[in-house]
């Protein structure tokens, strides 16, 4: 399961990695969001439909879920003046 987990989170991990490189400079954070959001919303979608709950309701649990972590993350960023 430990490797399950940790070859799944390192693909997840991919999809915002390869959207920020192949942005173009003055849009690497909004297609990054944007892509992680999509992705947040079918991969909510897809566990909820496997899981034999609504599948709507599951992506946008974790998609709103998702969004705020990062809005946070990015509050804090600014909070004291750190970009990455």
């Amino acid at each position: 399961a430990a490797f399950t987990s940790a070859a799944l989170f390192s693909a997840g991990a991919a999809v915002p990695l390869i959207t920020a490189w192949l942005s173009p400079l003055n849009w690497v954070i909004p297609m990054t969001v944007g892509m992680t959001l999509v992705i947040l919303l079918v991969l909510g979608a897809l566990a909820a439909k496997v899981g034999g709950a609504s599948a709507l309701l599951g992506a946008i649990r974790v998609a709103g879920w998702g969004g705020i972590a990062m809005g946070v993350t990015a509050g804090v960023g600014w909070l004291f003046h750190v970009a990455v």
